[in-house]
């Protein structure tokens, strides 16, 4: 799930762009890891946007004790070959908004909310 904050003065404006950070779940051989990430977002007309960014999560790692290439002997489990770590990867993100532009007033509630809105007094 991604937040991106903008600041008020873009609002009505075609391209807004600001810092964006989220939360989720990284799925892996049957199991749940919670992920955090932050970057960078730009959309084009409030409707598509691409964000690119840093995203953490914990990723089964070789254990320490061992080394690429080297030949196990014995029985073991993979617990006891890898273990788990927090590791930094380079995320891209495609965001697409489906409905009316909320600029425009014509929100499929009818209230509109676009730049012409006031909004409460």
């Amino acid at each position: 799930m991604f937040w991106t904050w903008l600041p008020h003065g873009q609002k009505s404006q075609p391209i807004q762009h600001g810092p964006t950070a989220g939360l989720g779940v990284a799925l892996s051989a049957g199991t749940a890891n919670p992920s955090v990430f932050g970057g960078y977002s730009i959309r084009f007309h409030q409707n598509i946007g691409f964000a690119l960014g840093v995203a953490f999560y914990q990723q089964k790692v070789l254990a320490s004790k061992y080394a690429v290439g080297d030949p196990v002997f014995g029985s073991i489990d993979s617990d006891q070959l890898a273990s788990k770590a927090w590791r930094a990867n380079l995320f891209f993100g495609l965001t697409l908004r489906f409905g009316s532009d909320p600029r425009t007033g014509s929100g499929a509630n009818g209230s509109g909310g676009g730049a012409e809105d006031p909004g409460p007094e």
